[in-house]
């Protein structure tokens, strides 16, 4: 693997949505040998995983030991690694920060970093970009705006700068502009395996200027009349017992959890202990995709622990890769199995990903017995058009709209299943757009994210989540802990 390669890799200092503008992260051709360039490499290496004011302290006097010469490229080079740096130890690399006081500082000292930089290179078209991107990471849009303007002053066709420039004005919700851009980067062929995320700008942007929706994806249902037939489109998918999913002759609430059997193991026998310990005034819906041989043995297992809770099991084995890999068949085409069991049952349904755990009676939620839909939005600010509708943790119940709701979210995804145009994300986009489309038609109880779905594990939330590398706080660990403690069971 070249030098250039390797320090791409090592780049890739941002989570899902930075990776996909910074898949091609430039080191700019400065001329350094690979031998010159061994000792950075060495520390940046160290430095991948590493977060803390103690760490940048040890990693950035091993850089600064590194000998790379006065040249005005080499001290660029330095420059360029002490902003990567940064970002390793202070948390950039998820784009979390737990401290603004930090935050605030590294933006600072970033910012000296690139106008001493770009003072000795104004027109290196690598350099620009790349500090455009850790901009972007440090929430400095306007800077990163400016510089990647400047980018496509000089090169009109640059891939990452039109790349880059999209998203961000997808996510700031300057449609005409996100278009634009949009347009351009997917007739430039970006190469990089998040190239579907443009499609989703395009067609987020498209969809909220009042066009047609374009994009490879099917979204016709959002139109759609009822000329489809979800019945027969649902004999796509492997075969259910119907029966499973009926829980009518039962008054109690339902709390749904579908996953596939490997993540069940991992995560969802401590969300049903925390359920135990939380509402017992429910019963429980586990449907699992491609269970694990031991399901049965272990569903014996808690339904011996529950007291007075009642645990319904379903399950479908189907073809992973038929139906598009682990993420698409596991995370999309489970909404179809919530639509079944709407239209089979007249009590509230709590539908949850099972990566959470459950913190407080869901019944306690302000108005959630008032209305058909209790759902949180996510709307800081710098969160995707296509995530804002919160869908790891919302309530319903059974009425011809939310039926219809559910009906046409349970179409788009079986229907671009089968076409092969289903892909990450564009699901929560069609949700998304659904979601705005039929409001007004709605029963909806908005609620605080924080307070119904949190993932920053404040004592008052009522769910806790994951964040997005599937992993949770202490907090959230030594709480999962304690169940599989209190009820003596041991993860395989």
């Amino acid at each position: 693997m070249e030098t250039k390669e390797k320090f791409s890799k090592l780049a890739k200092i941002n989570p899902f949505y930075r990776n996909l503008i910074s898949s091609n992260f430039r080191i700019p051709p400065l001329g350094f040998a690979n031998a010159a360039l061994t000792p950075l490499m060495q520390v940046l290496n160290e430095a991948m995983g590493k977060e803390g004011e103690e760490s940048f302290k040890l990693l950035s006097d091993r850089l600064d030991s590194v000998d790379f010469g006065n040249s005005n490229e080499a001290q660029a080079l330095k420059m360029l690694a002490k902003c990567l740096l940064m970002y390793n130890c202070f948390g950039g690399r998820q784009n979390r920060y737990q401290n603004k006081h930090e935050l605030s500082e590294c933006s600072v000292e970033i910012r000296k970093y690139e106008a001493e930089v770009l003072k000795l290179f104004p027109d290196n078209t690598d350099l620009l970009l790349n500090f455009a991107l850790f901009n972007i990471s440090m929430k400095n849009t306007e800077c990163a705006v400016e510089l990647l303007n400047k980018v496509i002053s000089i090169n009109p066709e640059d891939p990452n700068a039109n790349a880059s420039l999209a998203f961000i004005y997808t996510v700031e919700e300057i449609w005409d502009k996100g278009e634009f851009f949009a347009r351009k980067t997917l007739k430039l062929g970006l190469e990089t395996k998040e190239s579907k995320m443009f499609e989703m700008c395009l067609s987020a942007c498209t969809f909220n200027q009042g066009k047609k929706v374009e994009g490879s994806t099917d979204f016709s249902m959002l139109y759609d009349d009822h000329s489809l037939n979800i019945d027969e489109k649902i004999k796509y998918l492997p075969q259910v017992n119907l029966k499973d999913f009926d829980h009518s002759s039962h008054d109690k609430p339902i709390i749904f959890i579908p996953c596939d059997g490997k993540y069940f193991l991992i995560h969802g026998i401590a969300l049903v202990l925390s359920i135990f310990e939380t509402n017992q005034g429910c019963v429980i819906h586990l449907h699992i995709m491609n269970p694990l041989p031991q399901i049965e043995n272990i569903l014996e297992n808690l339904r011996s622990k529950a007291d007075n809770i009642k645990i319904f099991y379903s399950s479908e084995i189907g073809d992973v890769n038929f139906y598009g890999g682990p993420s698409i068949y596991y995370a999309g085409l489970r909404l179809v199995r919530l639509y079944q069991l709407l239209s089979l049952n007249p009590n509230r349904i709590s539908w949850i990903d099972v990566d959470s755990l459950i913190r407080k009676d869901i019944g306690q939620i302000k108005g959630i017995n008032d209305h058909d839909l209790t759902i949180s939005l996510f709307d800081n600010g710098i969160t995707p058009y296509w995530e804002k509708v919160n869908c790891a943790f919302f309530t319903c119940k059974r009425t011809p709209e939310m039926l219809d709701f559910f009906r046409k979210i349970a179409l788009f995804a079986i229907v671009n299943n089968k076409k092969k145009t289903y892909y990450w994300f564009s699901g929560q986009l069609f949700i998304a757009m659904l979601f705005d489309k039929m409001r007004d038609k709605l029963d909806i109880n908005l609620t605080d994210d924080k307070v119904c779905y949190d993932t920053s594990h404040d004592e008052d939330s009522v769910v806790w989540g994951v964040m997005n590398e599937k992993t949770g706080s202490s907090k959230f660990n030594d709480y999962k802990q304690s169940f599989l403690d209190k009820y003596g069971i041991k993860l395989q």
